[in-house]
């Protein structure tokens, strides 16, 4: 087991978190990680934190990071054809979501516990526990202690939306996956005492399935908008881009419908112009779009975008299915370029199409609002400049995250010791899992 040094801390700080995420939160190379980062940012200004996250064997813990926590734990993870197969089976006999079994560890349960559990030997015991994501409530729900779950999104709805889309053994899959997440949702949301989400129409899913309105909390996504440099664009551009992770199916989805949909019909207008697709891990799906449609690259993973940004005249999230997360969105208008999104790719964040972006669903809306952007970049400017504008306003992470305040302070529980001989030993050992040799602790 390894944890980083822990920073000095002052005295006076409100309460001590276990804060467990199922990947670093730095780089905050996506959605989910943007979010965690900026809760962290906000935590520590006031509390201390403990970090326990899964991370790849060859990943580094960023000197942020260390100062941002007063302690972070790493949870190494192999990921394979083989592990996910055998999780596939678990999933089967145990009724568990095949999303939540194949993050399973009886590494992470164990160095959770003994974190706790030492905590509280110590007499500075954790006030509360934050699990973010929904894969990382089954390493929470165990715990003696307050529990909030950050579930971003509902996971059942995208995988009802992703079915819909799909035919034959996948379709029958994402069904299977759709009904058991939302009895595993549900459970959770009963089980933990707070839930937060991060759009109103997440929240109302979860109200539908029975789920008290008072456990949840809607916490909209947010960035630094002001660290966010405006990116200097030419006027002369023809250059459209995307940014999204490609791990993520929706994503791959959304930019191969543009690739093999709206392109074209944008370069039928328009010849010159071309499309960079610059998310992380870009599956085959996506160099065979490459390669099928004229004007398209390919660059994979860009650990500094602005390059290629300001050689771009137009950002486009053309996702139409899974859990809308926006940050793209949010992250574009803050560097000043004019964005093109779908209505789906919209959920949970506050702009108005036409005034902050344009937002277009079918090919040929989306066309158009591409080519009057690329012939107007004049009106492409203020477009941009009010989206900027508009995000320092309603989506900074500094006015956005208080609101954890309220839920955290509604949590807290008294500091009481519990004696050591009355601790529920199933804190310390897990729940009968073999030792997971692809597991370890770093």
């Amino acid at each position: 087991m390894h944890a980083v040094p822990p920073r000095v801390v002052l005295i006076g700080l409100l309460m001590k978190i276990l804060f467990l995420t199922p990947e670093l939160p730095v780089p905050a190379d996506s959605g989910a990680k943007v979010r965690a980062y900026h809760l962290l940012r906000y935590l520590a200004e006031q509390h201390t934190i403990t970090l326990v996250t899964f991370a790849s064997p060859q990943s580094l813990v960023s000197p942020e990071l260390q100062t941002l926590c007063s302690e972070v734990y790493t949870v190494s993870a192999t990921r394979s054809r083989l592990r996910d197969m055998a999780a596939f089976a678990t999933s089967w006999f145990t009724r568990r979501p095949f999303a939540i079994e194949r993050w399973a560890s009886v590494a992470m349960e164990r160095l959770v516990s003994q974190l706790v559990f030492q905590a509280a030997a110590n007499a500075v015991p954790f006030d509360l526990v934050h699990a973010d994501q929904l894969v990382m409530a089954q390493f929470a729900e165990p715990l003696l202690l307050p529990r909030l779950i950050d579930m971003h999104y509902s996971a059942s709805h995208v995988f009802d939306l992703l079915s819909s889309e799909r035919s034959g053994l996948r379709r029958w899959h994402y069904r299977r996956e759709a009904v058991l997440l939302r009895r595993y949702e549900r459970s959770v949301a009963e089980t933990f005492e707070a839930v937060t989400l991060t759009s109103t129409a997440d929240q109302a899913g979860l109200h539908a399935q029975g789920v008290s309105d008072d456990k949840l909390t809607v916490i909209p996504l947010a960035v630094d908008a002001e660290a966010e440099r405006v990116v200097q664009r030419s006027s002369a551009s023809q250059t459209i881009i995307n940014l999204a992770s490609l791990h993520w199916q929706p994503n791959v989805d959304g930019v191969c419908w543009f690739g093999k949909e709206v392109l074209p019909l944008v370069r039928r207008a328009l010849p010159d112009a071309e499309l960079l697709i610059c998310g992380a891990q870009p599956p085959p799906v996506v160099y065979a779009c490459a390669e099928r449609t004229p004007g398209i690259i390919v660059t994979g993973y860009l650990p500094d975008p602005y390059p290629q940004l300001e050689r771009s005249a137009v950002l486009i999230v053309p996702q139409h299915t899974g859990g809308a997360q926006p940050v793209k969105i949010l992250e574009g208008l803050a560097r000043g370029i004019p964005v093109v999104a779908t209505g789906h790719s919209c959920v949970g964040v506050d702009v108005q199409a036409g005034t902050h972006l344009l937002v277009a669903d079918t090919p040929s809306a989306f066309a158009d609002a591409i080519i009057l952007l690329l012939r107007e970049p004049e009106f492409a400017s203020r477009l941009a400049s009010t989206g900027r504008e508009h995000v320092l306003a309603a989506h900074n992470w500094r006015s956005r995250y208080p609101l954890i305040e309220a839920v955290y302070t509604q949590l807290r529980a008294p500091r009481t010791q519990q004696p050591l001989d009355m601790v529920d030993y199933a804190l310390i050992e897990p729940y009968g899992r073999s030792q997971d040799p692809g597991l370890r602790i770093q």
